[in-house]
């Protein structure tokens, strides 16, 4: 079986041509390849499926299994001239990048006159190039994808199901023609007028010599190039087609294969045919452009280099050169002092710069590691106060940053010891009645929840005691036990608490009342009220100069002077009576930072009021780039905050509205099969159908309806069909599956699964007569061979 349009324009291609061959003889594609071409390419291993399809993207390009495949299939068809049906001829000047398709193209018009002139159905090469959208015969787009609203897929180069010019996903004729062609945006004088450079490259290419060489290709660019300009214009021809001047140069001096598209594109601008740039005899004198260099005015330019050399701060020599208008090459060329002098004072510089950076910020962390800040600061939150990444400063300082992690990991471990041993101790104490965790997190000074997190089973243990106890019935008028109070209280005053217990938690572990404390043991009140007073001095004697040293600071966020009194552990009345002054300087940076966080508030808000094409973001978007909430950003600013929301309720509103049509155009249809609500989402942009559903219910559901009642329709009259071809009385074998589920429209697959005993039905009528064929054949050549005459030949009987 000879190839189609072999020395035409419209030569077949190689998987094409594989295909027709499989078909002929009634075997799949790659069982072919396995038996008959894979022997003959002397190679070890199983042909697999995979691997013949991950090869079959080259066959009509070239690479070792196309050579390897085009000489076993010579060998195998004894026919010539197969090179013809691929692109392996053009392979040392065109690069493979962008050349073929990895998937298959047809034009549906080409494939309906061919099955009704009763012609061979086949894929021409030109059909498989990357560059080509379009038949030049009927100058229609080609097709990419099954014409089938239910398949929609996009067909593989070679398959072992179906036949040309059917899908092998739904068995269904590609030949599509008329208001169904989906006609995609092309270029069309660009096409046609490739589509008519590429026919020559085809028709001829068995008459060539020799294949074309990329030294050809050079000498024949260079010498249009020069005919069409004038002069060696590379680059200017670069800009008017669109690409890089080095894709040029590379094919002009260092022969370099090029693209298929940008040679075609090179061509149609210098208005030479595509042959002839590839094919044509060129001059052998003309040597390939070399790239033209530009004049530079020497003395003018060490004239404007001068001031750069005691410029300050000095530049990098690649700006200077930039800002002299030359490359940096021509300046080190020809001033080499003057550019190592460039090079050495930037250096300088930069080093200088990197110094005084670094001992700022060894300052800064100084002063972090020094402070008496609690908890000491981490690395990270030093690095989000300095504005600064971690690997900056660690690169900077990298033993400071090494001891201020030490400090930080020190104050953990120190403090969840002593919380370990202040739970510890109060599960030993026999103190009545026990306390619950609040208060023994209240002694310790610790929040309750890093509690719960380091020692949870020490918290379970002091839940469990606090529930467990019971105190012991109170006699109303019975005396109370003073000394043992006042041993007690005394004992309570020795443990010297940080911070001491009030009066009033006294009285609550002693079981007494604060009055009763003050009216029998006074001097143990006032010793109690001396150690507050020592602890309350102790406390605000160097707060002063702690706020003063936060102050000097200047963070770079300000803190709140709520903030700034739980640093240091005091309320913020206390430092508003101790320090007026500095606690009044906090409150006006609070309020400066305030203003200017609102102005730039209100700046983003009126950057998103400014209509444009975009979709409008929602209020609660803004407040989460502004680092506040919806609620707080809606009453600072009522007015932009009503507009924001007025305008994305519309544009929700529109866009709910574009989902309830787009389901309400599903459910008009009425003659083809409605789609389901998640390709409805999909056509509207979402990956799912959740807000479809969340938002139309009712619509969802009538489609889903009426896509089943649509399935049912079509199955019953399928049934229908199907039940009547096998009624049908044939005097041939019985149609197979594969044939039946062409005749209905639909996949083998689909009748097996929806009708398993019609389909059975079948297989068995079909096998029942060939059985009866056989067993009729064999009863006919015993007869034969009973009878005492000489027997006919067997080519005679058949």
């Amino acid at each position: 079986m000879s190839p189609r349009g072999l020395g035409s324009s419209e030569v077949e291609s190689l998987t094409s041509y594989l295909t027709r061959l499989a078909q002929a003889h009634c075997v799949p594609v790659t069982k072919l390849a396995e038996l008959e071409i894979a022997p003959l390419l002397n190679k070890n291993g199983t042909l697999t499926r995979t691997k013949f399809s991950n090869g079959a993207k080259n066959l009509n390009g070239w690479s070792d299994w196309t050579a390897m495949a085009l000489t076993a299939l010579q060998t195998l068809t004894r026919v010539e001239g197969l090179r013809a049906l691929t692109m392996y001829p053009w392979r040392q000047v065109l690069a493979r990048e962008k050349l073929l398709r990895p998937h298959l193209a047809w034009c549906s018009s080409c494939y309906d006159v061919w099955r009704q002139s009763e012609q061979p159905v086949y894929n021409p090469l030109l059909w498989h190039l990357d560059a080509v959208e379009i038949c030049p015969r009927h100058q229609q787009s080609l097709c990419h994808c099954c014409p089938h609203p239910d398949c929609r897929r996009q067909l593989p180069l070679v398959n072992n199901r179906g036949q040309p010019g059917y899908c092998p996903f739904c068995q269904r004729w590609l030949g599509v023609t008329g208001e169904q062609i989906q006609v995609t945006k092309v270029d069309w004088p660009w096409q046609l007028w490739l589509t008519n450079q590429l026919a020559p490259l085809f028709s001829t290419v068995a008459d060539l010599p020799a294949d074309p060489s990329p030294q050809t290709l050079a000498c024949n660019l260079a010498t249009c190039l020069a005919s069409a300009s004038g002069t060696n214009d590379v680059i200017g021809l670069a800009r008017q087609v669109g690409i890089s001047g080095g894709v040029i140069y590379g094919c002009l001096n260092h022969a370099q294969p090029i693209r298929l598209d940008l040679l075609a594109r090179i061509c149609y601008q210098l208005d030479q045919p595509l042959l002839d740039l590839l094919t044509a005899r060129a001059d052998p004198a003309q040597v390939p452009l070399r790239r033209t260099k530009s004049q530079v005015d020497i003395e003018a330019l060490e004239q404007k280099l001068a001031p750069f050399l005691s410029e300050m701060p000095p530049c990098p020599a690649q700006q200077v050169a930039r800002r002299l208008g030359v490359n940096s090459c021509v300046i080190h060329h020809h001033f080499p002092a003057q550019y190592q002098q460039l090079v050495e004072r930037y250096e300088q510089y930069r080093q200088r710069q990197l110094r005084d950076r670094n001992d700022q910020l060894a300052d800064q962390l100084q002063a972090f590691l020094h402070s008496e800040e609690m908890p000491p600061p981490t690395l990270r939150n030093i690095c989000r106060q300095l504005q600064m990444k971690p690997s900056t400063l660690t690169g900077a300082c990298p033993e400071l940053c090494r001891l201020i992690t030490q400090r930080h990991r020190a104050y953990r471990q120190g403090r969840k010891t002593k919380a370990e041993a202040g739970l510890a101790q109060i599960l030993a104490g026999d103190e009545a009645p026990p306390p619950s965790v609040i208060e023994a997190a209240a002694r310790l000074g610790e929040d309750i929840k890093y509690l719960y997190k380091c020692f949870p089973e020490l918290c379970r243990q002091i839940t469990q005691r606090r529930s467990a106890y019971r105190p012991a019935p109170r006699v109303k008028g019975q005396p109370k036990d003073h000394p043992t109070i006042r041993c007690q209280f005394m004992a309570i005053l020795a443990q010297a608490e940080t911070p001491p217990p009030s009066l009033r938690e006294v009285a609550r572990r002693l079981d007494c009342s604060a009055t009763t404390l003050r009216q029998r043991h006074a001097a143990l009140c006032d010793q109690l009220k001396q150690q507050e007073a020592a602890f309350y001095q102790a406390k605000i004697a160097d707060l002063p100069a702690r706020l003063a040293e936060i102050v000097a600071a200047n963070e770079t966020s300000a803190p709140s002077l709520r903030a700034i009194s739980h640093r240091l552990g005091v309320e913020s009345h206390l430092l508003k009576k101790i320090c007026p002054d500095l606690c009044y300087e906090i409150l006006q940076r609070g309020q400066t930072e305030r203003q200017a966080a609102k102005a730039q508030r209100k700046a983003v808000l009126d950057e998103c009021l400014i209509p444009s094409d975009s979709p409008p973001v929602a209020l609660t978007q803004v407040a989460r780039s502004l680092n506040t909430s919806d609620a707080g950003l809606a009453e600072q600013f009522p007015e932009e905050g009503t507009r924001l929301v007025q305008r994305y309720q519309a544009y929700k509103a529109a866009e709910k509205q574009s989902w309830q049509s787009a389901l309400q155009a599903a459910l008009a249809v009425e003659q083809n099969l409605p789609p389901t609500v998640t390709q409805v989402a999909r056509q509207l942009g979402h990956p799912d159908s959740k807000k479809l559903r969340f938002h139309f219910p009712q619509l969802c559901r009538q489609l889903g309806q009426q896509r089943q009642t649509y399935l049912a329709n079509y199955r019953h009259t399928l049934q229908i069909r199907l039940e009547a071809i096998l009624a049908e009385s044939q005097s041939g074998p019985p149609p197979t599956l594969l044939a039946v589920a062409r005749r209905l429209g639909c996949l083998e697959t689909t009748l097996k699964r929806l009708y398993p005993e019609q389909a059975q039905t079948l297989l068995e009528q079909r096998q029942q007569f060939f059985e009866a064929k056989k067993l009729a054949a064999e009863q006919t050549l015993r007869a034969i061979l009973a009878d005492e005459a000489e027997p006919p030949a067997l080519k005679t009987l058949a």
